[in-house]
């Protein structure tokens, strides 16, 4: 009877082990479907980071021939500033110039009027019938006067006082002196050389009217011209003015641009640096994509988990491979890496600080000198998987009670 029941339980083993057997084939094809994802993640990010790489050398470019017409167009500004520089001195000179000759003009105007006004008076002052000619007249009576015994003395001394001031006023007139016009009855003598003047003016007015015209026709033709050259310089200003600020829009447009082209600039970078990131993650779990693989450096050979030790320790062990340049091992679990072993003949390692409550992907890399990598050989926990030293004991219990079956 109890050779019966130990072989239920066997068979009953038997069961359980083809289950665990069942359910560890559908966890490593779960785990393969994931890894070929993750594969196809990988490859996506990779061919990301390819084209924001070409759209980054895009955006260097781009950049840096906006930088070029930048410089070009600021040197275009300064040229066009010293230029309007240049104008503006070319053009004060000018003005200055101008100025310079309608003074000219009025001088040599004013001199010409002073001279006639001078040469008027000289003519009339020794012109016949006028103040000399009367001073004679007046002088000649006097004395004929002052010979006259019939005559008043009165008249005498009035017709001396006359010629008097009439020989001051021409003295005035003249230009003999200032004292004579202190002289006492002045104002009557200014009367009468305007009186005497004004018939006489006519002579004159005709030639000084000619001269006045001809100067101010040359004075208006000199206006006419400076005020053509300053309506020309002005319009050349305000073009000048124009093209200024066009310029400086079209800079201010391009410093926008420019800065416009940083910020997306600057997004894009930390976007590649997030993508690089992700995919350092990435390259970090899986365990296909370690870096420097050497297909030529042979793999461990057997690996497998021989037992579990405490509540978070594994116990692995493999077969070292045949090949003289293995010179250790590194172990990765979850994509992680636990553990370096330093020497190529070591064939167990024991794995602490595990999460045995989870299903762990456990994989084994040979090295060499050069700290390349072997084709990785991997190996699967999971919670519920019979390991090799439980069924040694389960056997051995097995054995056992069958020997003691067989002495009763």
């Amino acid at each position: 009877m109890e050779i019966d029941n130990l072989k239920e339980k066997v068979t009953e083993l038997t069961c359980e082990l083809n289950q665990k057997s069942t359910q560890f084939q559908e966890t490593e094809s779960s785990l393969r479907s994931e890894l070929n994802k993750a594969r196809q993640n990988l490859q996506q990010t990779n061919n990301q980071l390819t084209e924001i790489d070409t759209i980054n050398c895009q955006l260097r470019s781009n950049l840096s021939h906006a930088e070029q017409q930048v410089q070009e167009k600021n040197s275009q500004v300064d040229q066009l500033k010293h230029h309007l520089e240049q104008t503006d001195i070319q053009h004060s000179l000018q003005l200055q110039a101008k100025e310079n000759v309608l003074q000219n003009i009025q001088d040599k105007f004013e001199r010409v009027r002073r001279k006639s006004d001078e040469k008027e008076l000289d003519e009339i002052a020794r012109s016949e019938g006028g103040l000399l000619a009367v001073t004679k007249e007046v002088e000649d009576a006097a004395l004929t006067v002052s010979e006259c015994v019939s005559c008043s003395p009165v008249l005498t001394s009035k017709l001396k006082d006359a010629a008097a001031q009439l020989s001051c006023l021409s003295t005035v007139i003249c230009g003999q002196g200032e004292e004579s016009r202190k002289m006492q009855g002045l104002g009557e003598l200014h009367r009468c050389e305007s009186e005497e003047v004004l018939p006489l003016h006519d002579e004159f007015e005709p030639t000084f009217e000619l001269e006045c015209s001809e100067n101010q026709e040359l004075t208006e033709m000199e206006e006419s011209m400076l005020e053509s050259q300053l309506s020309e310089l002005q319009e050349k200003l305000e073009r000048m003015e124009a093209e200024m600020t066009i310029v400086s829009e079209e800079s201010k447009d391009l410093q926008d641009n420019l800065e416009s082209r940083e910020a997306e600039i600057v997004e894009k970078m930390k976007k590649i640096e997030e993508l690089k990131n992700t995919s350092r993650d990435f390259r970090e779990r899986s365990p296909i994509s370690r870096p420097e693989i050497n297909l030529t450096l042979l793999p461990p050979e057997e690996f497998r988990i021989t037992r579990r030790v405490g509540s978070d320790g594994l116990l692995v062990a493999w077969k070292t491979p045949e090949d003289d340049e293995v010179t250790g091992y590194l172990i990765y679990v979850g994509g992680r890496l636990v553990q370096r072993v330093r020497s190529a003949s070591r064939t167990k390692a024991l794995l602490h600080g595990l999460h045995l409550e989870n299903n762990l992907s456990i994989v084994l890399h040979a090295t060499n000198s050069g700290d390349e990598l072997s084709d990785p050989v991997e190996v699967v926990y999971t919670s519920g998987m019979v390991l090799p030293d439980q069924k040694q004991k389960r056997w051995g219990k097995v054995n056992q009670v069958e020997s003691g079956d067989k002495v009763i």
